[in-house]
Parts: C-alpha cells; sequence; structure tokens
C-alpha cells in the first residue's frame, strides 16, 4: 500500500512512480523545499540589501499585478460586498422587525396587563374587600353580645361550652348515621 493515497493526479505519486523509493521521494521534496526557501531568501537579500531600489523597479514594472497583489485581489472588497454587508442587512432587518413588531407586541401586552391589573385592583379592593368588611362587620355586631355573655369567667361555663362544641362536633362527623337510624326507628314506630 502506497503512502500516498490515490486522489487524481498526486506530485507525490508521480515522483515515486518515476523513483521507485519512498526515501527518495521525500528525500526529493526536502530537497525541492529548501531550494525554493533559498531562493526566496536570496532575492530577499537580493531587493531588500544589496539594491533597495529594485522593489520600486519591479512594482513600477508589474504596475497591474502589483496592485492586485497589493490589494490582495479585492477579495476581501468582494467578501465584504457579497457577504458581510448582505449579513449586515439581513441583521438591521430582524433588528427593525425585533424592535418594532416584536417589542410592540411586548409592550403593547405589559401596557393591557398593567390596566387590567389596575382593573381587578380596584374590584378587589372595593367590591371584594368592601363584602368581606361588610359580612365581618355584621357577625362581629351579631356574635359580641353573645361573646361577651358567654366571657363570665367561671370554669364551669366554659366546660359547659367545649362539651356543646364536642356534641355538635360530633353530629356533624355522625349525620348520616345518626339522620339514617333516626329514619329507621320513625318508620318501626309508625
Amino acid at each position: 500500500m502506497a503512502p500516498y493515497p490515490d486522489t487524481g493526479f498526486n506530485l507525490a505519486h508521480a515522483v515515486d512512480g518515476v523513483l521507485h523509493s519512498h526515501l527518495a521521494t521525500e528525500w526529493t521534496f526536502i530537497i525541492i523545499s529548501l531550494l525554493v526557501a533559498g531562493i526566496g531568501i536570496g532575492l530577499g537579500m537580493l531587493f531588500y540589501v544589496k539594491s533597495p531600489s529594485l522593489p520600486d523597479a519591479w512594482a513600477q514594472r508589474l504596475r497591474p499585478l502589483y496592485n492586485a497583489s497589493y490589494n490582495k485581489f479585492w477579495v476581501d472588497e468582494f467578501y465584504g460586498w457579497t457577504i458581510t454587508r448582505r449579513v449586515m442587512d439581513a441583521a438591521r432587518a430582524v433588528y427593525s422587525f425585533d424592535s418594532r413588531v416584536v417589542d410592540g407586541i411586548v409592550n403593547g401586552l405589559a401596557t393591557l396587563s398593567r390596566g387590567l391589573s389596575q382593573v381587578v385592583g380596584g374590584i378587589d379592593k372595593y367590591f371584594v374587600d368592601g363584602i368581606v368588611n361588610t359580612v365581618a362587620a355584621f357577625i362581629k355586631e351579631l356574635m359580641s353580645p353573645l361573646f361577651r355573655a358567654a366571657q363570665t369567667g367561671f370554669t364551669q361555663n366554659y366546660a359547659l361550652v367545649m362539651v356543646l362544641g364536642l356534641m355538635i362536633a360530633v353530629a356533624t362527623f355522625f349525620a348520616s348515621d345518626i339522620a339514617r337510624a333516626l329514619k329507621q326507628f320513625f318508620a318501626a314506630v309508625m
């Protein structure tokens, strides 16, 4: 199995086919890389150390290519015009929709909710609380003479009230059984 995958034309695969050695193929590419790096270093020395006027002369001679390279072939401008500005336009549209429609609905519902809470609060304060307070005042006026009369200070009166309360609780708890027993009793007597 060759170490270089076959994905169409592959320079490493082609060189390996000519040299028939993986090690020779690797050394070929190492040497090519070193030569290219050396040529680049040599051109850098020539252009910027030995003859600093050469870059300007070559820039004038190859002006269209130099301008295209200097402006990165206008890829950033094209990307900005086709992608970035369109995304910003979409973002502005979404922001406008959110601030006008969505926030308008939310703020409208908040105003409606506040208004309804004031109406419900007024009904609770003046109607419900009014009824409760009126009923409480009526019960207080009705029951206070009874409670005052029951407050004698004698222990036997308090015991009598507790026994009567216990009897009422038991009668309430067993009301259905008592009613059934009374019905059977009167049916038997009649």
